[in-house]
């Protein structure tokens, strides 16, 4: 059996790096005075403060992983950053 927390331990980064890559969007939106600010404001904030969590509730569960761990990682990470791109900018906005 996998067991999901130390792949959870790996995937908070990786989503909260997801959300650092959304601050080249904020900047530019900055920069140009768009309406889309607030939008990318909050989006970045939930997604690093997500996977911060993530990362800091799964720290007693640091291991080295295995290849089975390798396949739920990547399918998680497939999953879950598209969700959180499509969920957060277009949510905020209602």
């Amino acid at each position: 059996m996998v067991h999901p927390f130390p792949v959870v331990h790996v995937l908070g980064p990786v989503i909260a790096i997801f959300g650092a890559a959304m601050l080249l969007p904020l900047a530019i939106a900055h920069f140009f005075a768009d309406a889309a600010r607030s939008a990318y404001d909050l989006a970045a904030l939930v997604t690093v403060v997500f996977g911060g969590m993530l990362w800091a509730g799964t720290r007693a569960y640091r291991a080295e992983l295995q290849v089975h761990h390798g396949y739920l990682l990547v399918a998680l990470t497939w999953t879950v950053l598209p969700a959180f791109a499509a969920f957060t900018p277009a949510f905020w906005r209602r």
